[in-house]
C-alpha cells in the first residue's frame, strides 16, 4: 500500500511538472519575446507597435497599414469604426467588408468560402475557424486558409487575425509557407510582438 502512495505521489509531481513546462511555454510564446536586434515600428495614430527582425523588409502602408516581408510576408490593417462598413475593395489592404462579415460571423471549427457568389475560385478563398487567440492583451479571433491561396505559391496558406478594439479593427495576417516549420514559427513569433496604445 505504502508503495502504491509513493508511485502516485511520484506520478503526481511529474504530471504538475508537466503542466508547468506547458503553461510556461505557452506563456512565454503568447507573450511575444522581442530580440535584442529587432526592431519596432510604432503607429502612435493607429495605436499599436511591431517588433521584427532587422533584416526585413518593411512597407507601411497608408491608414496605419504594415507590411513585413522576410520569407513570408507578414501584414497589419487597420479598419477605423466608421470604415468598417463602407470601404471599398482595395481601400485597405486585403480588407472587403463582406467578406469579413462572413469570417467574424463563423463558429470554431467551421469552414466557409468568403467569396460564395464565386463558386469556381472557393478552394482559394475557403477560411477555417480556428481557436481564438491573444494578441497584445486581446482576443483575436483566428482563421486559416490552406493552400492553394489566390495567386499564392504552392504550398503557402495564409493566417488571419481579427482584434476587435473601440475605435479601430484590426486585420493582422501573413502568407506563409506551411511546409517550413520555421518560416511558420517566426511569423507567429512576429505577430505576438503586437502591442495596443490606447
Amino acid at each position: 500500500m505504502a508503495k502504491s502512495k509513493k508511485i502516485s505521489s511520484s506520478s503526481n509531481k511529474i504530471f504538475f511538472l508537466i503542466i508547468l513546462i506547458v503553461f510556461l511555454g505557452v506563456f512565454i510564446w503568447t507573450t511575444g519575446k522581442v530580440h535584442s536586434n529587432w526592431k519596432t515600428y510604432t503607429d502612435s495614430e493607429y495605436k499599436y507597435s511591431i517588433s521584427y527582425p532587422s533584416n526585413s523588409k518593411i512597407y507601411p502602408q497608408g491608414r496605419g497599414g504594415f507590411q513585413i516581408s522576410n520569407g513570408g510576408f507578414i501584414y497589419v490593417s487597420v479598419i477605423p469604426r466608421e470604415k468598417r462598413y463602407t470601404a471599398r475593395s482595395g481601400d485597405i489592404y486585403n480588407y472587403i467588408p463582406a467578406e469579413t462579415q462572413i469570417l467574424l460571423d463563423m463558429e470554431i471549427g467551421e469552414s466557409k468560402s468568403t467569396v460564395p457568389e464565386y463558386p469556381h475560385v472557393n478552394e482559394f478563398y475557403t477560411y477555417r475557424r480556428l481557436l481564438d487567440i491573444q494578441i497584445g492583451g486581446f482576443t483575436a479571433k483566428a482563421y486559416f486558409n490552406p493552400p492553394p491561396v489566390w495567386e499564392a505559391p504552392e504550398g503557402v496558406g495564409e493566417y488571419r487575425y481579427y482584434v476587435d478594439k473601440e475605435d479601430y479593427l484590426y486585420l493582422i495576417g501573413g502568407y506563409v509557407d506551411t511546409g517550413l516549420i520555421i518560416e511558420e514559427k517566426k511569423f507567429k513569433e512576429i505577430i505576438f510582438t503586437i502591442r495596443f496604445t490606447n
